[in-house]
């Protein structure tokens, strides 16, 4: 599980000598990248989650990563995969 933030990038943190953060993931999305990580961290932001969420490009980074992270983990390219779970600790209601 790693938070709901995925900021856009607005500078390369590499080429830019921040290294604060050495464990943050940089996913491309539609032409846009944004940084990931399991600390990802905004301080305090209130968020809304959309009507159609699992359509946002913010959905697909949050997956993206999580894939990332799983093949990490394991140590292997993930070529196939046979079912995703997403559940979000969220109420529409």
């Amino acid at each position: 599980m790693f938070p709901s933030i995925a900021p856009e990038v607005v500078v390369d943190e590499e080429a830019a000598g921040f290294l604060h953060n050495p464990d943050r993931i940089l996913i491309e999305c539609k032409g846009q990248k944004h940084y990931t990580d399991l600390k990802s961290t905004s301080g305090v932001v209130a968020r809304v989650i959309e009507q159609n969420y699992i359509e946002t490009n913010t959905h697909e980074i949050f997956v993206r990563t999580a894939i990332h992270v799983a093949m990490g983990k394991s140590r292997r390219v993930i070529t196939d995969i046979d079912m995703v779970v997403v559940g979000l600790p969220v109420s529409l209601h």
